[in-house]
């Protein structure tokens, strides 16, 4: 892999990842295909939650000034369950104003801020989302590795990445498949 990058080892200071939350297969290879290659060169990690690797595509494929100072993003979990993340964007600062968290229907913290003027909404758009905010949604961003290149080496500058073994993906409590279930007799 690094010939074919042309790239040594020691050239590799960081490894960004996209640590979820999303797809559970998908963030524990990321996070353990990243832990491995900052094993192997020792590199350290950062993990890149997912609403951030969304907003950063969004920052890049939409024309500028698109995006307002509140952006939604929802990555799609199961069934009608979506991760919902609120940034709060001014100037060049972004700011996690709630971490991802599941959601079946629209919060309430949603419900009762969301106006369209202020808000934009990135991502995989609930069908339960308020017609409003459905209205304004940038649908045509997808998530791409490349846009958090930036983002991933800022941190790293500032000391933010870490040490391999916490290349770890990002659990959302209450976030499983399955179901407890009494059986009475």
């Amino acid at each position: 892999m690094l010939a074919a990058a042309e790239c040594r080892r020691d050239e590799i200071d960081v490894i960004g990842f996209g640590c979820g939350p999303g797809s559970f297969t998908g963030v524990r290879i990321a996070a353990a295909v990243a832990q491995a290659l900052a094993f192997v060169a020792d590199a350290r990690v950062l993990p890149v939650p997912s609403a951030r690797v969304w907003f950063e595509s969004a920052q890049r494929q939409l024309p500028a000034g698109s995006l307002s100072a509140n952006c939604l993003v929802a990555v799609a979990s199961r069934g009608q369950a979506y991760y919902l993340s609120h940034l709060l964007v001014s100037g060049q600062a972004v700011t996690t104003v709630r971490e991802a968290a599941l959601y079946e229907a629209p919060p309430d913290w949603l419900i009762e801020t969301a106006d369209t003027e202020s808000w934009s909404v990135i991502g995989q758009v609930p069908e339960w989302l308020p017609e409003s905010l459905q209205n304004i949604a940038h649908e045509t961003v997808e998530p791409a590795a490349d846009t958090v290149l930036d983002f991933v080496q800022g941190q790293h500058n500032t000391g933010m990445s870490l040490a391999p073994e916490y290349a770890l993906p990002s659990y959302v409590q209450g976030d499983s498949p399955w179901k407890k279930q009494s059986t009475v007799s």
